[in-house]
């Protein structure tokens, strides 16, 4: 449910008619709602198979998927009368969650190791560790995280989390192997 600061809305849930949107929030809802069924396919399996690709496979996985996901954007943009502020706030959404599963590569991947190994305090020290070649992050920009549009995502608590946990940018002494 999207919500704006001096503006209306309605929701109602009803189990025979499903959401129901009312207010001057409640068209952008209703857009939002109808662009929900384009989601981001596939990452459950790649994070089950996470030991047997490269991170240059999972990142070109993603990365692959997020295009995909907005040219299907684009199309139903050009088959439907859907305003630019739902159109904006799915693109936002679409690269959120990519950008948040590409910097949770580190995470997955130690998740994978220690069910691998049975590995069941974070104490253990892990018997293999993510690679990752130099440009891996090449997909992040001012453009994405220094955008405040980019913060009226519900995603965008994951891809701040993932951030501020991420091991390359903290520098080598405040390393917390959580993510």
């Amino acid at each position: 449910v999207f919500v704006e600061p001096g503006k209306t809305l309605f929701h109602i849930i009803d189990a025979q008619y499903g959401d129901v949107f009312m207010g001057t929030s409640g068209q952008i809802n209703r857009e939002l709602k109808f662009l929900s069924a384009i989601k981001f396919p596939g990452y459950e399996e790649l994070t089950r198979k996470i030991g047997s690709v490269s991170s240059t496979q999972y990142k070109d996985f993603l990365l692959s998927n997020k295009n995909k996901l907005l040219d299907s954007l684009n199309t139903i943009n050009k088959e439907f009368t859907i305003s630019e502020r739902a159109v904006q706030l799915k693109t936002v959404a679409i690269e959120n969650n990519c950008t948040q599963t590409l910097l949770s590569y580190n995470m997955d991947f130690e998740n994978h190791v220690r069910d691998k190994y049975n590995l069941m305090s974070y104490k253990d020290s892990l018997p293999e560790k993510a690679e990752k070649p130099e440009d891996y992050y090449d997909f992040l920009s001012n453009n994405i995280i220094g955008n405040p549009v980019y913060l009226m995502s519900a995603s965008s608590y994951f891809l701040f989390n993932r951030l501020f946990f991420l091991n390359e940018a903290r520098g080598a002494n405040l390393s917390y192997g959580l993510c």
